[in-house]
This record gives structure tokens, C-alpha cells and sequence, in this order.
């Protein structure tokens, strides 16, 4: 039960905690303008990764009859998630959609 309790506490403090630094970064690349639209595709990005997850790792225990395959994946697929975070450029993106187009997108 201690080590329940324990896990429990470090995926909770864990799991929120990149969610402002996630946002942060979304609003110095691209501007405060489009941050909701953004966030949403990201945030919808980590559901449908919550889908195929688990998929991934039953297909993979019905093609192989363990879990090693879904264990050594779920290793290796972090250090390719921190390589793509390393390349981040963290600069502002050069350009803003065009207001006019926003209006007229908008009806206006």
C-alpha cells in the first residue's frame, strides 16, 4: 500500500506539471492568437496517444504472448519523444496569419 500511496503522489505531481510549461512554450513560438486553437491540438494529440497505446500494447501481447515487446516500446519510445523535444527551436514563428483572413474566416 506504501508504494501505491507513493506512486500515486509522484504521477499526480507529475502528470499536470507540464502542462503550463507545454503552454508557455505554445505561446513564445506561436503568439498568444492562436494559443486556445493550439493547446486543443495538442491536448487531442495526447488522447488519441492514450488510444493507441494501450492497442499497441495488446496487439503486441497477442502477436507475442508477453509484454516484453510493450515494455521494451514504452522505453523506447520517450527517448525519441526527448530527442523531438530537443530540437524545439524556441523562437517566434515568423509569421501571423493575416488579420483580414481571420475576419473574413469569421464572417466578418
Amino acid at each position: 500500500m506504501t508504494g501505491l500511496l507513493a506512486w500515486a503522489v509522484v504521477f499526480g505531481l507529475n502528470y499536470i506539471s507540464t502542462v503550463p510549461a507545454t503552454t508557455a512554450l505554445t505561446a513564445k513560438i506561436f503568439g498568444c492568437h492562436s494559443l486556445g486553437e493550439l493547446s486543443g491540438w495538442i491536448f487531442f494529440s495526447h488522447q488519441v496517444g492514450s488510444v493507441v497505446g494501450p492497442l499497441a500494447g495488446g496487439y503486441l501481447y497477442d502477436r507475442f504472448g508477453n509484454y516484453t515487446p510493450a515494455f521494451q516500446s514504452a522505453a523506447f519510445v520517450p527517448f525519441v519523444a526527448t530527442l523531438m523535444a530537443l530540437v524545439i527551436r524556441e523562437r517566434p514563428a515568423s509569421r501571423r496569419p493575416p488579420a483580414m483572413a481571420v475576419a473574413t474566416a469569421a464572417g466578418g
